[in-house]
């Protein structure tokens, strides 16, 4: 075997790998949208289309969508040509804004489905989304969880 075709075959993994972990990334998500009753597996495919519907799941305003996509959208190119517009702080402060916007969308469809909003909100982001897995697979579902103003129980 010659290096082109081991390099070729090579690639080639890499985009199955990659596009592999896109479309499982994307059915668990259509997992969580569809208990909400929100977008198809192929609108869950749409990059920023997804976040917009996460949203909608959680009954927040889409532009929340602003803050969890536009810092990467601004900064990560830039960056990667090695146009350096902002001091390394502000790659940081992006990153937070990002995890806030995250968070706050997390949180609340964590919320309307009986779950703590705050835990489920700050570990969400942290704990490389293995909670959304919870909330795709498991058997939670949207319920009223407010009532008199407060929650009923803290579900973890």
């Amino acid at each position: 075997m010659t290096e082109g075709f081991v390099f070729s075959i090579a690639i080639l993994v890499w985009l199955f790998f990659i596009f592999g972990v896109y479309f499982l990334a994307a059915y668990i998500l259509w997992r969580v949208g569809r208990k909400f009753g929100v977008g198809s597996y192929l609108q869950f495919l749409i990059p920023i289309w997804d976040v917009i519907l996460l949203c909608d799941c959680a009954k927040i305003t889409r532009w929340v969508t602003v803050a969890v996509v536009a810092p990467g959208l601004i900064l990560w190119p830039l960056n990667k040509l090695g146009i350096q517009i902002t001091p390394p702080f502000f790659d940081n402060a992006a990153a937070f804004v990002t995890y806030l916007g995250t968070a706050y969308i997390w949180g609340n469809i964590a919320g309307r489905m009986g779950k703590n909003r705050l835990l489920w909100g700050l570990f969400t982001p942290i704990l490389l989304f293995f909670p959304v897995l919870v909330l795709a697979f498991g058997s939670a579902m949207p319920v009223d969880v407010f009532r008199n103003g407060k929650d009923r129980y803290i579900d973890i």
